[in-house]
C-alpha cells in the first residue's frame, strides 16, 4: 500500500512539474503582437471630396491624399520609406479633366508615420450630378505592402450654401417604403423643420453646416420639441443624432440623406432609420 501511495506521489509530482514547466515556457514564447511588420497603404480606401463650384471659384485646388505607415509598434521608424502610386484603370475621372496627378512618388520620412500624394482638381469640369471617382494604387514601396493597396476618391461638385434652397417638397425614400416629406424654415438659423419624416408621419429638426464641402447635419429635435410620435407608454420620441457625418446633404440639388436614432427620455431604441431626401 505504501508503494501505491509512493507512486502516486510521484506521478502527482511529475505532472505537477510539467504543468509549472509548460507555463513557463508558454511565458518564455509569449507573442509581441508589436512585433508585427511595418507596412504601407492608404489611409482611407475611399473618402468623398467635396469643392466648391460657381463663378466665383471655378478654379484649381490642392488636394492631399495620405499614405500611411501601420503596424509594429505604431511608432514612426528610423528609416525614410520610398512609395510611387499611378492611378487605375478603374478610374471614372480623367487625368486632364477634373484632376491631374501632380506626384506619382514620395518618401515618408524617418520619424514620421504619413506623406501625400497630391492631386489638384478641375472643379470647373466637376459635374455635381455626375461626381466621377479617381482610384491610386500602390505600385511599389520600400517596405511591404498591404492589403489596403488602393483608393477611392469621389470628386464632386457642391454649390455655394443657401439654406432657403432647401425649402420645398420632397420624395422620400426609406425603412418605411416611399412617402412625401414637406421641408420649411426651422426655428433656428441654418436649421430646417422636416414633417412626416418617416412613414406613419412626426417631424424633426435639422441643423446643416454652412460649409458645403463638409455637409454634416445634426438633429436638434428635442430641443424645439418636434416629436417623431407619442409613445404610448414612453412619451415623446425624438430623432437624435448619431454622428455629425452619418447624415448629410448636396448643396446643389439640395438632397438630404438622413439617418436618425430614435430616442424617448429613459434612453434610444437600438439601431438607426434612415431616409433619402430628393427635392421634386
Amino acid at each position: 500500500m505504501k508503494n501505491k501511495i509512493f507512486n502516486y506521489r510521484i506521478i502527482f509530482i511529475a505532472i505537477a512539474s510539467s504543468f509549472m514547466f509548460s507555463s513557463c515556457f508558454v511565458e518564455d514564447d509569449k507573442i509581441d503582437f508589436g512585433d508585427t511588420p511595418v507596412l504601407v497603404q492608404f489611409a482611407n480606401s475611399a473618402v468623398t471630396a467635396n469643392f466648391i463650384r460657381d463663378d466665383v471659384n471655378p478654379g484649381i485646388f490642392t488636394y492631399d491624399i495620405p499614405v500611411v505607415l501601420i503596424g509594429g509598434k505604431n511608432q514612426p521608424i528610423s528609416k525614410s520609406v520610398d512609395v510611387t502610386v499611378s492611378i487605375d484603370p478603374s478610374s471614372t475621372a480623367t487625368e486632364g479633366v477634373e484632376f491631374n496627378l501632380l506626384t506619382s512618388s514620395l518618401t515618408i520620412p524617418a520619424g514620421q508615420t504619413s506623406a501625400p500624394i497630391q492631386i489638384e482638381v478641375l472643379t470647373e469640369n466637376l459635374d455635381p450630378d455626375d461626381p466621377k471617382t479617381l482610384v491610386l494604387s500602390i505600385d511599389s514601396s520600400s517596405l511591404t505592402i498591404s492589403d489596403s493597396f488602393k483608393t477611392s476618391i469621389d470628386l464632386q461638385a457642391a454649390c455655394p450654401f443657401d439654406i432657403t434652397t432647401f425649402y420645398g417638397t420632397y420624395d422620400a425614400t426609406g425603412d418605411g417604403g416611399d412617402y412625401t416629406v414637406e421641408v420649411v424654415e426651422g426655428p433656428a438659423e441654418n436649421t430646417l423643420l422636416v414633417t412626416n419624416l418617416t412613414s406613419q408621419g412626426g417631424e424633426t429638426v435639422i441643423e446643416l453646416s454652412t460649409d458645403p464641402t463638409v455637409p454634416t447635419i445634426e438633429y436638434r429635435s428635442k430641443e424645439f420639441d418636434a416629436a417623431l410620435q407619442v409613445h404610448s407608454y414612453y412619451g415623446n420620441m425624438w430623432a437624435t443624432t448619431v454622428t455629425a457625418e452619418t447624415s448629410s446633404y448636396k448643396s446643389c440639388d439640395n438632397s438630404l440623406y438622413l439617418e436618425f436614432k430614435r430616442c424617448v427620455g429613459a434612453g434610444c431604441f437600438g439601431g438607426t432609420k434612415k431616409a433619402q431626401l430628393t427635392k421634386q
